[in-house]
């Protein structure tokens, strides 16, 4: 038996966790299933969904707000710098 332990790619609060000290199987592919093997589907512990929704809408309006700020970065700099012909004759003057 084998004895390991989880973490999670994010931070948050746990919501729930299958169990805790229970024995649980892992099926590996190409093997028979067997009846308490752990399904690839089946969660073994869950964080508080709201906690992770909220920091990605926080992210994702941070991000909205950085492409907002690049368009009129990019509008101004067309607008006030416009290329401008240079006539043979001035250049090297």
């Amino acid at each position: 038996m084998k004895k390991e332990e989880i973490s999670f790619e994010v931070g948050g609060r746990v919501e729930w966790v299958l169990e805790p000290g229970k024995y649980v199987e892992v099926r590996l592919p190409g093997t028979d299933k067997d009846s308490d093997a752990l399904d690839d589907d089946r969660q073994l512990a869950q964080l508080y969904p709201g906690d992770h929704e909220a920091a990605k809408q926080r992210e994702q309006a941070a991000f909205d707000v950085a492409e907002l700020n690049l368009e009129a970065a990019q509008i101004q700099l067309t607008e006030h710098y416009k290329p401008t012909r240079i006539q043979l004759g001035q250049i090297g003057s």
